[in-house]
């Protein structure tokens, strides 16, 4: 994004006119940025992308009323193609007029009624009611009365209790905790590891995942580091997965597309390299090193960042 920038200047973010035409967001790199950010799970439903739906990048500020804001990274969510095109669309729901370009300074004092789910203290603001046989989303208790609106707009924005899909998918995942749990009150110890996979926050569903053994068994709620070997251990497991099924070159189509997803699972490690939430760069730089895919992530990391950078 800092190319477009020197490329096309600022000129175009105040008056609207020329600056870029082509969709960059989908670029490798920003997908596998949000790979690192998101895992493979929507950052508003926190469905399962499946390799049919690798999902889109949203503009959590849409580009049709902030163009200013189309190539700014962290605008930018990873969101399943239900929740950005059939729910969201370009709304942007919000008091008073949308912040422009010359009054970008003033862009966190804009009084959105949509939560963002990498700012926002989602976790400590969304509730489930685990009374309910439907488990809704719900606001958590006592919140301020600006968190209690931007939790209800989400979820009614999203639909995230009317949805049939996805709340059946919800359903499934607590019932593969309880299940889960009871074998481990059984003996089957491997269930433990399981648990704090579901449980990170790259996974799908995690949220409600999270909140269940925070109640019941906080004990097996992952660590930030933990988090972060699951999801590089994951990625490198898709990494491996694709190499073993790479098509033949005739196929062109094939191959493109098989070559851009590769890119964008290097690029999400890369990311990690260089800026890993819970932990360091050298942890990080082992685990590569044991899956024995280091020098294979080395060229995209120095890309991100050069090493004398770093």
């Amino acid at each position: 994004m800092a190319a477009i920038d020197e490329k096309y200047g600022e000129g175009w973010k105040e008056t609207g006119i020329g600056g870029p035409s082509r969709d960059f967001w989908n670029n490798p790199d920003v997908r596998g940025a949000l790979y690192a950010m998101h895992g493979r799970a929507c950052a508003y439903c926190q469905q399962y992308l499946p390799e049919n739906d690798r999902g889109d990048v949203e503009h959590f500020r849409p580009q049709s009323i902030y163009r200013w804001l189309a190539y700014a990274f962290d605008n930018y969510l990873l969101s399943c193609s239900t929740c950005n095109r059939l729910h969201k669309k370009d709304d942007f729901p919000r008091r008073g007029m949308a912040c422009a370009y010359v009054d970008r300074g003033r862009l966190d004092q804009e009084e959105r009624l949509l939560l963002d789910p990498t700012t926002d203290p989602t976790e400590t603001w969304v509730d489930y009611d685990l009374s309910d046989d439907l488990c809704p989303v719900i606001p958590a208790s006592a919140l301020p009365a600006d968190a209690l609106t931007q939790v209800e707009t989400t979820i009614a924005l999203f639909k995230l209790n009317t949805r049939s899909r996805l709340v059946g998918a919800r359903l499934d995942a607590i019932d593969r905790v309880e299940e889960l749990l009871r074998g481990l009150d059984s003996g089957e110890e491997r269930n433990a590891f399981i648990l704090k996979r579901l449980a990170s926050r790259y996974s799908p569903h995690a949220v409600i995942v999270r909140r269940i053994l925070a109640r019941i068994r906080p004990t097996l709620l992952p660590t930030s580091k933990e988090e972060l070997a699951l999801l590089i251990t994951e990625l490198c497991s898709d990494l491996d997965l694709m190499d073993r099924t790479r098509p033949s070159a005739i196929d062109r189509v094939r191959s493109r597309t098989w070559d851009r997803m590769r890119r964008e699972i290097l690029y999400a490690l890369a990311v990690i390299w260089h800026a890993p939430l819970g932990s360091n760069p050298a942890e990080v730089e082992i685990l590569l090193n044991a899956a024995g895919i280091r020098e294979i992530v080395l060229p995209f990391r120095v890309e991100i960042v050069p090493l004398s950078d770093a």
